[in-house]
């Protein structure tokens, strides 16, 4: 009853909540998959339909 709640809280949410909140959940849902197309989206359609809109 020592060793078993020390032994699996460090090894249950220490790997486990590292790699996927770490490298999945920042990495994945946030920066990398709405800045790439919606900075490449905004940029040539911005410019391009507001000059021929204009």
């Amino acid at each position: 009853m020592g060793p078993s709640p020390p032994g699996m809280m460090p090894v249950g949410p220490a790997p486990g909540t590292r790699p996927p909140m770490g490298g999945h959940m920042p990495m994945m849902p946030g920066p990398p998959m709405m800045r790439p197309p919606t900075r490449p989206m905004m940029v040539p359609t911005r410019p391009g339909m507001t000059r021929p809109d204009r």
